[in-house]
């Protein structure tokens, strides 16, 4: 449900000439409207209902081989315009929030669509009953992705480490490599600027 049409865009994308629904939404307020129900339709007929076509980004942790999967709030391929950035520069470990040794990180998303940028500060994997337990935290704060499959409930995601060209930005940075059978993998050092989330082949 939205009330205006720059909540339609920071939804759902604003005008896209391969579709008249943002165009039709953009008339229906121009013209007086106050309220606009919109419901993403799925054809699930493509993709596996158990695990639908959502863009997803396998992220590396600094320790062991499990791996950190965050996936695209909704279906579709406006979630291959997902960035996602890692960094460790958090507040100091406080052991009266339940903080470990080496577990707080700092998630920032970004949707190259719209520009959305949503910073999600001093989160952790583990423990569980941690304030700021990642998965929680998304579930409440974001409007961009989720965590998907098992969470890895040790350790955090590697820092990405790369350094932007002279003139660009984190995000100008990413590079955009082939999506990889039911989900995008970063490689084990994360040396690029950002990871990309995109779609599994259809």
């Amino acid at each position: 449900m939205v009330t205006n049409f720059g909540e339609y865009e920071r939804t759902f994308g604003g005008l896209w000439k391969l579709s008249r629904l943002g165009f039709s939404v953009r008339d229906f307020f121009l013209n007086g409207g106050g309220t606009a129900v919109i419901v993403r339709v799925v054809n699930d007929a493509a993709s596996d209902a158990d695990d639908p076509a959502s863009s997803s980004v396998d992220l590396a942790l600094d320790a062991g081989a499990d791996l950190l999967t965050l996936q695209a709030v909704d279906v579709g391929l406006w979630g291959d315009g997902l960035r996602v950035r890692i960094d460790h520069d958090t507040r100091p470990e406080d052991p009266a929030f339940g903080d470990e040794p080496d577990t707080l990180f700092n998630l920032t998303v970004r949707d190259s669509a719209t520009g959305a940028i949503e910073a999600h500060r001093n989160v952790v994997l583990t423990p569980a009953d941690h304030p700021r337990l990642l998965s929680r935290v998304l579930d409440n704060e974001s409007d961009l992705v989720r965590t998907a499959g098992t969470v890895p409930d040790s350790s955090r995601p590697k820092v990405h480490t790369g350094t932007p060209a002279a003139g660009k930005t984190i995000w100008d940075a990413s590079r955009r490599r082939r999506a990889i059978p039911r989900r995008r993998r970063a490689n084990g050092s994360q040396a690029e600027t950002t990871a990309t989330i995109s779609s599994p082949p259809m």
